[in-house]
């Protein structure tokens, strides 16, 4: 079965935030992907990569294409049985830093992966003891 480009992005993004060592105590998984390894690492904190959605198409090609796509990264923290844990903001932090203007492998079909200017970090609802946020970012087609 093919995979997608937009499915190829998305293991991409996975992958690179798996291999950052100031995430080690992170599980990492990506949402609706599989077989991923996921789970096992955390202390009770978690980095979702969720599927990346498009928000423009390309009125240049033949088929189906997306000049730009959005893509959020959802941290979260489970307070009260993380205490050695390093908190979902400087989780927040570490993503932000090394996906913001991070060129996406050629194979994805996207280049490059930036912060979005409006609301670059949300609040997620949750229990009171769980601190989660979700970064969000847009990527660009290299068709741009």
């Amino acid at each position: 079965m093919k995979i997608s480009t937009l499915e190829k992005l998305q293991r991409a993004v996975f992958e690179r935030l798996r291999a950052l060592p100031e995430l080690k105590s992170a599980d990492i998984c990506a949402r609706g992907l599989s077989p991923l390894p996921d789970g096992g690492r955390g202390e009770c904190s978690k980095i979702e990569v969720c599927a990346p959605f498009p928000t423009a198409a390309s009125k240049y090609t033949a088929g189906p294409a997306f000049s730009e796509v959005s893509m959020s990264i959802a941290v979260s923290r489970d307070n009260l049985s993380s205490a050695g844990a390093p908190s979902a903001l400087s989780l927040a932090e570490v993503v932000s830093e090394n996906l913001h203007n991070w060129l996406a492998p050629a194979e994805t079909g996207y280049g490059r992966m930036s912060l979005c200017e409006n609301a670059p970090w949300q609040e997620i609802k949750s229990p009171p003891n769980v601190s989660a946020m979700a970064i969000n970012f847009k990527i660009q087609s290299v068709l741009q």
